[in-house]
């Protein structure tokens, strides 16, 4: 099984949220996964979103996507199954520790 491969996904899986660099705006992705099964054209992640204006899109990214993954500043960037270049960006949830100030 290709290391790559699964150490990407694995990486946008624990994500807390996704957002996809649309034109000039990011735009948070609902995404859905699949298996890595070694086949090159096995679909493992499904994205969509919506643009402010409500348009809606999607992506679907197969283990030879996975395969094209680098970093670029601070995204992964990748191709989708049309060959077209998807720019993601990875955010994580953390706990807001408050503090007494009053």
């Amino acid at each position: 099984m290709n290391n790559k491969r699964q150490q990407v996904l694995s990486l946008i899986q624990h994500a807390h949220e996704v957002t996809i660099l649309n034109g000039c705006c990011d735009y948070p992705m609902t995404v859905t996964y699949d298996h890595i099964t070694g086949d090159s054209d096995n679909e493992v992640m499904y994205g969509s979103w919506a643009d402010e204006v409500g348009c809606e899109f999607s992506i679907i990214i197969s283990e030879a996507g996975l395969d094209t993954a680098e970093i670029k500043d601070d995204m992964i960037v990748m191709l989708d199954v049309e060959g077209d270049p998807v720019e993601l960006k990875l955010y994580s949830q953390q706990q807001i520790i408050p503090t007494k100030t009053w």
